[in-house]
């Protein structure tokens, strides 16, 4: 085996208040699904669907 890691097999937790801020930015954070078999227009679909969100908070919830 060329190299070794005393944590491999081992069951490791990560539980919470491990990472706070990155906890705090995962739950303000929006992530899209986006792989190689997403045509032009499934981008576009999305684009689009997030823009018509984002205008919808930014006229109603001023």
């Amino acid at each position: 085996m060329p190299w070794m890691c005393p944590l491999y097999g081992k069951d490791i937790r990560y539980g919470e208040g491990l990472c706070p801020k990155a906890e705090e930015t995962l739950n303000a954070l929006l992530t899209l699904p986006c792989n190689e078999y997403f045509t032009e227009e499934d981008v576009e679909d999305i684009a689009e669907a997030v823009e018509k969100v984002l205008s919808y908070y930014k006229v109603s919830h001023r």
